[in-house]
């Protein structure tokens, strides 16, 4: 079996967060949601993973490559709307010879797909329910694609699924746990369920130094900080001062928190600091651009001492900077020496 892990679905809600990032690499506890469906695929026995990408497939390829760090062969192609997805999948899939699962990229799921596979292995095609007794994803053959690309308007996935039901004439199969993102608020839930692991399945990187609290390598955190579970803070990251860190906190890798008041409900991209006194609830946050979960809307902090940008250059910034002060001090040396003996 192959997977298809295609462009979000009705994730008009989740607008904002491409101000941030490329949709693909929006992370979820740490994570592109992406990159836990690969995981779930991976452990499932499913490594020939195609990535079909709207949004900077670019910057997605850079991140995922060709799927070695994951045990599989990954490739990411560019998504164009204005093709039915079923002649994308068959031509991501040239000469299939297997089923083909195909899910949204803001899918969340969870469960034993074992019997999903064996329903596929006998020819039967399997549409999956979730947990709203919806179509969660399905799993489609080279004939069934090809009858789907001879039908006018199969053209989206949720088109090409009611072409599968109508064609197949068969009951939607429960048993997979799912859950599609949608909205800002659903993507805050999400960090939730995977830091309290409720959502088994999904795993988190980092390692839990107590329940709900979840550090990352190479991490400095001042002991005047109170953190409150849950929270997730990425490799790398300096948290300075005092203030509280949760409850549904999670800090990106790279990240300087430099005595904030409060960072509850929020989500921190990689490299972004923030600055003295500052209060963060129910934000999403990358450098100095900042979606607001509750207005649904990006906006940009004027105050770089407030919100900014880490770039990972200026980790090599003070290094230069203490070696530029030798030089000049025995340069001052020099002066003074040269001055007073010769």
């Amino acid at each position: 079996m192959k997977a298809a892990i295609i462009p979000y679905q009705q994730a008009s809600g989740l607008r904002a967060l491409r101000y941030l990032t490329p949709d693909f690499l929006i992370p979820v506890a740490g994570k592109p949601l992406a990159e836990h469906l690969v995981e779930y695929f991976v452990s499932a026995g499913i490594r020939d993973i195609c990535l079909l990408v709207e949004d900077d497939p670019a910057a997605v390829e850079r991140y995922f490559g060709t799927g070695e760090r994951w045990g599989a062969e990954i490739q990411v192609l560019a998504a164009d709307e204005n093709l039915p997805l079923s002649v994308q999948l068959t031509a991501a899939f040239i000469g299939i010879t297997g089923p083909i699962c195909c899910v949204p990229a803001n899918l969340m799921l969870s469960g034993d797909f074992a019997e999903i596979k064996a329903d596929a292995s006998t020819g039967s095609l399997p549409i999956v329910s979730g947990n709203t007794g919806e179509p969660a994803l399905f799993v489609a053959d080279a004939d069934i694609l090809q009858a789907a690309e001879q039908s006018e308007g199969n053209t989206d996935y949720y088109r090409l699924l009611d072409f599968l039901r109508n064609s197949q004439k068969k009951p939607l199969r429960s048993g997979i746990r799912s859950r599609l993102l949608t909205t800002l608020d659903e993507y805050l839930a999400a960090q939730r369920f995977i830091l309290d692991e409720s959502w088994p399945g999904m795993r988190i990187s980092a390692s839990r130094r107590e329940d709900g609290i979840w550090i990352d390598d190479h991490v400095t955190i001042s002991p005047q900080i109170k953190l409150i579970a849950p929270v997730l803070i990425g490799h790398h990251s300096r948290i300075d001062g005092s203030g509280t860190i949760g409850p549904n906190a999670v800090i990106g890798p790279f990240c300087l928190i430099n005595d904030t008041d409060l960072i509850e409900a929020s989500v921190l991209l990689p490299g972004t600091a923030t600055g003295p006194h500052t209060e963060l609830s129910h934000l999403v946050v990358h450098g100095s651009r900042i979606v607001d979960v509750r207005r649904g809307v990006c906006v940009t902090s004027p105050d770089a001492f407030i919100l900014g940008d880490l770039p990972k250059s200026d980790e090599k910034k003070p290094m230069q900077t203490g070696f530029l002060l030798i030089i000049l001090f025995i340069a001052i040396l020099g002066l003074l020496f040269g001055y007073f003996f010769l």
